[in-house]
């Protein structure tokens, strides 16, 4: 049954991130199971991938369809790699076009008007994000001992993740 090859493939990798098994773990509760969770794998065409495409593509955005779409050809895949299947039934599905968004350019200027609307003790936060490249999780895992003033150098051993149920917890960097 697709749905406890499912519940196999998203235990198989031990290095996957928890924001990444929970992001996972939604888009098979909300969008593939319902449809796919009883049947058979053998019994999954392309022709219904592509159907239930298609049906999420009348009600989701294409960045979340593509997601979506993504987690089941990823447990097709499993399926053929553990010899469940010959071939995956993800075969010529077309997807959406997600067309990329146009980010406005971030001037010094702009950084110092959101630092100052900040809390006092988070104002460094979007220069160190601007200025150094840092994500938003690996400038909120910095601890004193991550800053070497004599050296000027910040080093980034974890940060901030966003675990199951969007709990935020501590995790290794990217």
């Amino acid at each position: 049954m697709f749905g406890a090859l499912a519940d196999q493939w998203l235990n198989a990798n031990p290095g996957k991130r928890e924001s990444t098994l929970a992001r996972d773990e939604v888009a098979l509760r909300l969008h593939i199971l319902p449809t796919f969770g009883k049947r058979r794998l053998d019994s999954i065409t392309p022709v219904e991938i592509q159907n239930l495409v298609n049906g999420w593509c009348k009600t989701q955005n294409p960045a979340t369809v593509r997601r979506s779409y993504d987690v089941v050809r990823a447990v097709c895949n499993y399926a053929v790699t553990i010899d469940l299947l010959l071939r995956t039934p993800c075969r010529g599905v077309r997807l959406p076009e997600v067309i990329a968004r146009k980010r406005p350019t971030v001037t010094p200027t702009h950084i110092e008007q959101i630092a100052s609307a900040m809390p006092q003790q988070y104002a460094l936060m979007p220069w160190l994000g601007a200025v150094l490249g840092f994500r938003w999780g690996e400038v909120a895992g910095l601890r004193v001992g991550s800053f070497d003033l004599s050296q000027g150098v910040v080093t980034v051993t974890e940060q901030v993740i966003r675990g199951k149920g969007g709990k935020a917890t501590f995790g290794p960097p990217k």
